[in-house]
């Protein structure tokens, strides 16, 4: 996200050379970055961290235990600074963490705020919760994961153990979960909603869409945009 003279990466999944190649389709190159914010250890989310962050000189922001659980230190990382506990700002920004069920040491969702628009961040959860969604209530714009199909993952490929994890309520949310968690949190003031984290094999962007879009009319806001991001490339800016 970006405000006034403040840009920040949330999570780093690719090598910091193809995030750079992503970062420069949209605009954005790493000396505009103020910080990089790790919001857990799973490896599709800091596979390119300590990487970056050595080479762009871009501190990482992260828990502790995230750290070590990510072997930050042995791999020689940048900087790296601890995540607080409550709101801090960064440059024109202000963040605030919240706490998500999920299957790692110390999972954060996040809500960012810069020049009048609040950003709510959801990627990796198994289920809502009274936290989760009075964070995430009435942001202007949403990104949350729409992970999986029901069905599709009980049916698919993945080994039993595999299915259970990501169905739990520590795992991922389904397009169900997340249309019922946006018709909680959608409001008057928000715009844009962004599917993230969408399974390959779990999953299909024309189902999460279907899904979500129906949650979303159960909020009665009709202004409200229902996109879904691609693993293949960035997603269009969006701008308030």
């Amino acid at each position: 996200m970006r405000a006034g003279r403040t840009a920040v990466l949330i999570d780093i999944g690719f090598s910091a050379r193809e995030t750079c190649r992503r970062l420069a389709l949209v605009g954005v190159t790493p000396e505009d970055l103020a910080a990089i914010l790790i919001t857990h250890e799973h490896s599709d989310h800091v596979a390119g961290a300590a990487v970056a962050s050595r080479r762009w000189g871009v501190p990482l922001l992260c828990r502790g235990d995230v750290a070590r659980a990510a072997r930050f230190d042995a791999r020689n990382t940048g900087a790296r600074e601890e995540l607080p506990e409550g709101s801090f700002q960064i440059g024109d920004l202000q963040v605030t963490p919240f706490q998500v069920p999920h299957d790692a040491v110390d999972t954060v969702g996040l809500v960012l705020e810069g020049e009048g628009i609040r950003a709510g961040y959801a990627t990796d959860l198994g289920c809502s919760t009274p936290v989760v969604e009075e964070s995430l209530e009435n942001c202007h714009v949403l990104a949350v994961e729409a992970n999986h199909d029901v069905e599709m993952t009980r049916e698919g490929p993945y080994p039993w153990h595999l299915k259970e994890r990501i169905l739990g309520t520590r795992g991922h949310l389904s397009n169900e979960g997340a249309a019922d968690l946006l018709a909680r949190v959608i409001g008057p003031e928000t715009r844009e909603v962004l599917l993230a984290h969408i399974s390959e094999t779990n999953n299909a962007p024309e189902l999460a869409l279907v899904a979500v879009r129906a949650g979303a009319e159960r909020s009665r806001q009709p202004q409200v945009r229902v996109t879904a991001a691609e693993q293949g490339r960035p997603s269009a800016p969006i701008r308030l």
